[in-house]
């Protein structure tokens, strides 16, 4: 009979469990984190501009929900109403709601109806998009942004204008507006540029640098609106642009009509539609003007706070040199200058949530509350 070697179930157990440890430490190794990328300023940009589409995409949503659920609460609300009336109640309630619905619709089909007769006769306004190139990407998608808020106001507008998109052939499509729902609006599409659709002597572009001023509309001219958007303030754009091609230019009257303005005082793309509908409406460029423009743009500068704003400033620069100073090492300050492209990124994206600036007439002035587009 064969002896049992006492130590033979140790060595058995240790193997197994030696089998258990491997095999449990074999998935890991496979399924180890990837090492660290640095990421590239582009591969940045992409992922934020990714993570500002998925945001905006859920604020959408949540203000459908918040829109729905309002809705279902007044019409619970109503029907709890006209549970409560008499037959006679509830049928001069019906008759008024109906009248109301009618009134809405007539008033409905005689704004597109005089839209529509804007196209053929109404003042013919031109929004030149041949600068699409000199522009970077948020630039050109807060042009996208204004020329729909300029089509919204002209849909509205008691006395519309003739609107034509010119130059949307060599246009980027990040200029326009998202979905291409231009293509909807009743407004004229140009695919060539503004200069080869129109006659020359028809022409007058709008320039804060011009020396001419715009005292009254002339409805055989086309007026040509810049579709350019600049936070860098590109001067004299449009005005140089009009000048190689021989071009008559004008600016708008802010400085006879609202005296505390500068005569060439940076708009947004929409101030200028909106001024040149009020006064196509009345002629009354001080109402226009008031009506236009946000009322920090009406007041004169308050000394007192410019001053403590650049005293803040300073302060801000003494504090960031003294932060630099103190840190040390050639391999920190490439880390530094990372964080700090991410910052200068993180900035740009806290503006593009707000509303947009750009400039009027190739002059742009950063603003908080406006796109400001060129004229």
């Amino acid at each position: 009979m064969d002896a049992v070697d006492p130590s033979a179930p140790a060595v058995a157990a240790a193997a197994s469990t030696a089998d258990v440890a491997s095999s449990s430490t074999a998935p890991a190794s496979s399924t180890a984190p990837p090492p660290f990328a640095r990421l590239s300023k582009a591969e940045k940009r992409a992922r934020k501009a990714e993570e500002m589409k998925s945001r905006r995409a859920k604020k959408r949503q949540h203000v459908r929900e918040k829109h729905k659920a309002q809705v279902e609460e007044r019409r619970a609300s109503r029907d709890a109403e006209i549970a409560g009336m008499s037959p006679e109640e509830r049928a001069a309630l019906e008759q008024s709601d109906r009248q109301m619905r009618e009134a809405r619709y007539h008033e409905v089909c005689a704004q597109n109806a005089r839209v529509e007769e804007a196209l053929t006769t109404g003042l013919r306004v031109a929004i030149d998009l041949s600068y699409g190139s000199i522009m970077d990407l948020k630039e050109q998608k807060s042009l996208g942004r204004q020329i729909s808020r300029c089509w919204g106001s002209n849909r509205r507008a008691a006395a519309p204008l003739s609107l034509h998109l010119a130059g949307l052939d060599g246009c980027p499509a990040t200029c326009l507006p998202e979905e291409e729902v231009h293509l909807r609006w009743k407004v004229h599409h140009i695919q060539t540029d503004v200069t080869e659709h129109f006659k020359q002597e028809e022409l007058v572009f709008l320039s804060p640098d011009s020396p001419n001023v715009l005292q009254e509309l002339d409805r055989t001219k086309v007026y040509v609106i810049g579709g350019l958007v600049d936070r860098s303030v590109r001067k004299t754009t449009s005005l140089s642009r009009a000048d190689r091609l021989g071009v008559t230019t004008a600016r708008l009257p802010l400085a006879e009509h609202a005296p505390l303005l500068d005569a060439r005082l940076p708009l947004t793309l929409t101030a200028v539609v909106d001024i040149l509908l009020g006064v196509a409406a009345d002629g009354d460029w001080a109402a226009a003007i008031n009506t236009a423009l946000p009322p920090r743009k009406m007041e004169r500068p308050d000394e007192e706070k410019r001053a403590r704003r650049r005293l803040e400033v300073r302060k801000r620069r003494r504090w960031q040199v003294a932060g630099e100073a103190s840190q040390s090492g050639a391999g920190d300050e490439g880390d530094e200058g990372d964080e700090g492209d991410e910052g200068e990124e993180g900035e740009g994206e806290g503006e593009d949530e707000g509303e947009d600036e750009g400039e009027y007439e190739g002059e742009g002035e950063n603003d908080d509350d406006d796109d400001e587009g060129e004229a």
